[in-house]
């Protein structure tokens, strides 16, 4: 599935290149720009809990929820690529 390695939060958002993403016509530049979005997500989600305010009930379902969309995700991925291979 996805991995993210446990950098500081701040060398991950310096690598995403969010302007020049957003202004890019090029699908490659906004797709990698994607990614890292997603990796900071999921780097945040499997952060051990250190916010005093969140409930470990609520983080729990919110870990359960971002799962299973990552799971959707992953496997509809998987099919695009699969069918780009198979042409």
């Amino acid at each position: 599935m996805l991995s993210v390695a446990c950098d500081s939060e701040s060398k991950v958002r310096s690598m995403v290149p969010q302007v020049a993403a957003q202004n890019s016509n090029d699908p490659r530049q906004r797709i990698e720009a994607l990614g890292l979005r997603i990796a900071e997500h999921v780097k945040l989600m499997c952060a051990p809990e250190t916010s005093g305010g969140t409930s470990a009930e609520l983080r729990e379902k919110a870990l359960a929820a971002f799962y299973e969309r990552l799971v959707v995700v992953e496997r509809q991925l998987g099919r695009i690529r699969e069918s780009l291979q198979l042409a």
